[in-house]
């Protein structure tokens, strides 16, 4: 019997596991059936034709006069879901591929996930992260003003020091009026240094550096078109904001990547050290429980 498909949004706090990388290899070798998928293609496109109203919309949006950032492309979401291959799918891309055109929407309450996939994998506890965490930096000069934004990693849900120690920071002993303001960046940047050297992180000699390029682009344009295949907003600034704040951890239900696409993550600094890390879920030995809030 086929599983029905929910378009209902729950918080439920539970206490469950952790998605393993071994979860992962059996969500993308699992297989659906094309009776399967097109039973889950029909179900998706009765609740949106009974409770969407933006349909016709989508298939001819207004753009805003006030705001020419704020784009909306046409998209016929009947059209493209009824389109979707069903013969001798995995579900893993299926489901992708149903995701990826309700993305389209930039509707975040509009989301897709199947009620007891195959296998009884539920892919809202498989997260891809980072052993780090991509942030922002607004470098001052010595009057106070912004000198440069750039990006630099971190250490993970660590506090954010306002001074990062590096090359590029203007440390000059020239006076300067604001005395207690040179003093507070100086206390910083020891402050930054002991937390460098308490780190036992292997990636603790690169925090705080000026990023140059990540997979060749610059830093910024990769944060931004990460999720290029997963529309957030319309708005390019709203976009950006959060493809930041999602870059460090990304949940399987509502934006499934493949594992090749977050892989090989090649980060060069600007004194030209390179790193080259991959985006990582918890091993098979680590399996730890903890309080979890997913969308079912």
């Amino acid at each position: 019997m086929v599983k029905k498909v929910f378009f209902l949004i729950l918080f439920l706090s539970l206490d469950l596991l952790h998605c393993q990388s071994s979860i992962y290899q059996r969500l993308i070798e699992e297989t659906v059936t094309e009776e399967y998928c097109t039973e889950v293609i029909k179900n998706i496109v009765a609740l949106l034709k009974e409770g969407y109203i933006y349909l016709d919309f989508y298939k001819s949006p207004i753009k805003p006069k006030a705001d020419e950032s704020y784009s909306i492309d046409p998209i016929d979401l009947v059209g493209e879901l009824e389109a979707i291959p069903t013969k001798d799918r995995k579900f893993y891309e299926f489901v992708r591929d149903i995701r990826i055109i309700i993305r389209k929407t930039g509707d975040e309450h509009l989301i897709f996930y199947p009620e007891n996939s195959p296998g009884g994998l539920n892919l809202g506890l498989c997260v891809f992260s980072l052993p780090f965490q991509f942030d922002v930096f607004d470098e001052l000069d010595n009057a106070g003003n912004l000198k440069e934004t750039y990006l630099i990693i971190r250490e993970k849900d660590a506090e954010f020091e306002e001074t990062p120690e590096n090359d590029n920071y203007n440390n000059n002993e020239e006076e300067n009026e604001n005395d207690n303001k040179k003093e507070n960046e100086e206390e910083n940047g020891k402050e930054n240094e002991k937390e460098k050297e308490g780190s036992s992180s292997e990636y603790a000699k690169y925090y705080n550096k000026k990023i140059k390029s990540i997979n060749g682009e610059d830093p910024f344009v990769y944060i931004n078109t990460l999720y290029k295949d997963y529309k957030i907003t319309h708005n390019p600034q709203s976009h950006y904001v959060i493809s930041l704040r999602l870059s460090n951890e990304i949940n399987l239900m509502r934006y499934p990547f493949l594992k090749e696409e977050l892989s090989n993550i090649k980060i060069v600094f600007e004194d030209d050290e390179e790193l080259t890390v991959d985006y990582s879920m918890p091993s098979d030995d680590d399996l730890t429980r903890q309080n979890s809030q997913i969308i079912i």
